[in-house]
């Protein structure tokens, strides 16, 4: 496997598909991802629309956690609320995310590459969550103005 020949000290990744265990266990580097969302509570895709639309500002923002075989549910590293706009939408809930989290996702490189990574557990609901249908997506923002 390619993995095992570049040796890499840490694997950074984010909006990829489930790891393949074969792939996490392929090296002994930490496989690092940048969650668009406050896990456990919002794991899955659109999260921050998610807690945005049930009223959950509290845990809208960005996770840094370890992969895992499960989708989004390794040890948190770093976490931050983000704080949105109403002119925000799902078109810019990504941008204002990626703005918080690239400093954080930069510490955990740098923890890992110290070998300090120091994961936790978080005490949230654990939830899954899709993109909207389209039909939710016009009712939350009609209903709610989250668009």
């Amino acid at each position: 496997m390619l993995l095992k020949q570049l040796n890499p000290a840490v694997i950074a990744v984010y909006g990829t598909r489930l790891i393949k265990p074969e792939t996490l266990t392929a090296t002994d580097a930490p496989f690092i991802n940048y969650h668009a969302g406050i896990t456990p509570a919002y794991r899955g895709q659109q999260p921050a629309y998610w807690a945005l639309s049930k009223g959950d500002n509290e845990n809208a923002g960005v996770t840094i956690h370890l992969v895992d075989t499960g989708v989004d549910t390794g040890g948190i590293l770093y976490q931050k609320v983000v704080s949105f706009a109403s002119k925000d939408s799902v078109l810019t809930y990504q941008w204002r995310q990626l703005v918080e989290a690239l400093p954080l996702l930069e510490m955990a490189i740098k923890d890992a590459l110290k070998g300090k990574l120091r994961a936790r557990h978080v005490e949230l609901p654990s939830t899954i969550f899709y993109p909207p249908t389209l039909w939710r997506y016009v009712w939350n923002g009609l209903s709610k103005s989250i668009w």
